[in-house]
Formats: C-alpha cells, structure tokens, sequence
C-alpha cells in the first residue's frame, strides 16, 4: 500500500510487480525500520534520471575516468545474455579490464551515475533490479548531464 500512496505503482500494477518489490524489499532490508519507509527505497529504482545526493556525488562523477569507464560499462552490459547480478559481476570484470579503472574508483563512480547515492545496498544487485535498458538510459544521462 505504501508504493501505491506513494504514486509508483497503481493498485492494478502491484500484483505484477510483486516480484520485483520483492527484490527492492530484500535488498533495502537493512536501511528499513518499518515498511511505510519503502517507498524511499522504490524511489531509487524508478525514472532514467539520476539525482545527486550530495556534493560527494557530485565529484565522483566529474572524475575525469568516469566518461570513458561509463561508456565501456554500457557496453558490457548490453553484451551480456542474461542480466542478474552474477552476470553484471562479470560485466565488472570486464570493465575493469578494459578501462583499467577498478576499486573505488570503478564501483563508487558507478553507483553514483546510476543511482545518485555515494553508498547503499549491493551494486550487482541494483543493477539487476534496474534491468539492462534502465541502466543504460541512467549511463546515458549521467554522461549527457552529470558529468564534465
């Protein structure tokens, strides 16, 4: 009921994405205190624009290896024939590899484009729930709007 009052999901809509909630529900376990806080934690998942949290998101994202590390990351992720976390784990791989960036640098500045947030819930697992072509569109606005 609390996604529905929210406005992101209409009553008719939740039976089918009670799955989905689901994983938003597991995932943000840890960050909840009682249920009517999961909106806040819906909110994350919903929309290809990201919001900067604060003005520490807003420098990883301006890091000068972050366009090019993005680019190879969408990449990566559009290569890959199933899309869960152990799947994006590999697209990680992959990046890091290719771009040579890794750590923080490669992690941080990737939750940040996609999510706004400095710190949060497992990546992989974001990126799953996101799905491929949300994540993407995410990528594409981070480089087109957020980054320098």
């Amino acid at each position: 009921p609390y996604v529905v009052e929210a406005g992101y999901l209409t009553e008719d809509a939740v039976d089918g994405h009670k799955v989905w909630l689901g994983r938003i529900v597991d995932l943000s376990r840890e960050y909840l205190e009682y249920m009517a806080q999961i909106p806040k934690h819906v909110e994350l998942f919903i929309g290809s624009e990201v919001k900067l949290e604060d003005d520490e998101a807003k420098e990883m994202v301006e890091m000068e290896h972050v366009p090019a590390m993005l680019a190879v990351l969408k990449s990566q992720l559009d290569a890959l024939e199933a899309f869960d976390a152990a799947s994006v784990k590999t697209a990680f791989k992959a990046t890091q590899k290719e771009s040579g960036v890794k750590g923080k640098n490669l992690f941080m500045c990737t939750r940040v484009a996609l999510t706004g947030q400095v710190h949060g819930p497992d990546l992989m697992e974001i990126i799953s729930i996101l799905g491929r072509d949300l994540a993407k569109e995410r990528i594409d606005f981070t480089l087109e709007n957020l980054c320098k």
